[in-house]
């Protein structure tokens, strides 16, 4: 980072001294390699720190402006870290001297942008903000195909198990999920960048982080062979899953005790990000590398039916005659 002022620099100096304790790298003006381009983007302070076997990074953008910072410079700002040839990093933290408009505090909820006046960023608890974030990726992939004519089977159980063959020779293609990973991935994508794109926008405008995109494609004189039975197709649509999502992490300390009585102190995290409950476990010292991962659907908090007040119980009168045995 350019000497700028002492404030600055006592800021890095701040971030230096509440880090290092965790075993976290602080570097000023850090240049950064970005995927797609040969020339490096530079990150004001880059603070990298060690979380098991991962690496985990976050971007401070120290802005010493006259006035509050608007909504251009905040656009101009976060574009380096947002879309293609980004710079890569799992927090994104905006120190300035004089505030933000209130533009930008509204668009920096959106995008879980964190923004600090300098005075605020020298007042904080740098330590124990460390690790409150989580970015999860996961590119590009088929989630799920279905077949036109609607065949009455389980869609993902067919889509893993049948096979594709020519109506003519019988040749097999392999299974529909791998034909639909050649069409798309090897012939479609390859053809229509745009659609990557796209799709790229449509995750980094999602308020979940996550997009899907729904390709129709035609298959001439194939058949599907399932449990004995074979079935005329003539389209498959093929939906693609994309996920770039960033969440706040639930932290908790735990500390366990050997029979030996040796103490180890562990942390466990979790969050609910890009439509998947994640959970960390992982001990506290920096040197061990062994970590426990968990993926899952995320855990939803069923509200039990009220029950239903005697009080409120309508019954219904017997009608006049009702019970009277007829003679």
């Amino acid at each position: 980072m350019p000497a700028r002022t002492n404030d600055f620099q006592e800021l890095v100096a701040t971030i230096q001294r509440t880090t290092a304790p965790a075993g976290a790298k602080v570097t000023a003006s850090a240049m950064v390699g970005v995927d797609g381009l040969d020339t490096p983007r530079e990150v004001d302070i880059l603070v990298e720190g060690k979380f098991g076997s991962t690496t985990v990074k976050v971007a401070y953008e120290a802005k010493d402006e006259k006035r509050p910072f608007d909504l251009t410079d905040f656009d101009s700002l976060t574009a380096k870290y947002r879309g293609e040839c980004r710079v890569l990093v799992d927090r994104l933290v905006i120190v300035t001297r004089r505030g933000f408009t209130a533009g930008v505090r509204e668009k920096a909820k959106k995008l879980d942008v964190e923004l600090l006046t300098l005075d605020e960023a020298k007042q904080k608890d740098w330590s124990s903000e460390f690790w409150a974030t989580v970015h999860f990726t996961f590119t590009p992939h088929i989630c799920s195909v279905a077949f036109l004519p609607p065949i009455p089977k389980p869609t993902q159980e067919i889509a893993a198990n049948a096979r594709v063959l020519c109506s003519c020779c019988k040749r097999d293609f392999g299974t529909p999920m791998q034909l639909a990973n050649r069409l798309m991935f090897q012939q479609f994508f390859p053809r229509n960048p745009e659609w990557v794109r796209k799709l790229n926008e449509q995750v980094n405008k999602s308020p979940d982080g996550q997009a899907y995109l729904t390709a129709k494609r035609a298959v001439k004189d194939r058949l599907l062979r399932f449990d004995g039975k074979e079935y005329n197709i003539t389209n498959m649509a093929i939906v693609i899953h994309s996920v770039s999502a960033i969440a706040k992490l639930n932290c908790r300390k735990y500390e366990l005790t050997s029979v030996a009585g040796q103490r180890q102190a562990f942390r466990r995290m979790d969050a609910i990000v890009g439509g998947r409950q994640i959970d960390l476990l992982f001990p506290e010292d920096p040197n061990v590398g062994r970590m426990a991962l968990t993926l899952s659907s995320p855990r939803l908090n069923k509200e039990p039916r009220p029950r239903q007040n005697a009080k409120n119980r309508q019954s219904k009168k017997p009608t006049k005659g009702a019970g009277r045995k007829k003679r």
